[in-house]
């Protein structure tokens, strides 16, 4: 790389987060609860081998509605 082409820190900085905004739609979770939108950590399969997803905060009552049909 040439002199005049180097990137300083704060450079790689801003780049680094301009790619890390582009990636993740307000977090970071791969799934969304399906009660409340917000990042999925736990799912869970119904009787049909469908798979549903819901967070911390909802994760008994979806489990809950999955088991009741």
């Amino acid at each position: 790389m040439k002199e005049d082409q180097t990137m300083s820190a704060t450079d790689t900085r801003k780049t680094l987060s301009a790619v890390k905004d582009l990636r993740t739609p307000g977090h970071a979770w791969a799934h969304q609860c399906e009660i409340c939108g917000e990042g999925a950590p736990f799912g869970c399969t119904d009787r049909h081998a469908g798979l549903h997803w819901f967070c911390s905060q909802h994760r008994e009552e979806g489990e809950r509605r999955i088991r009741n049909g």
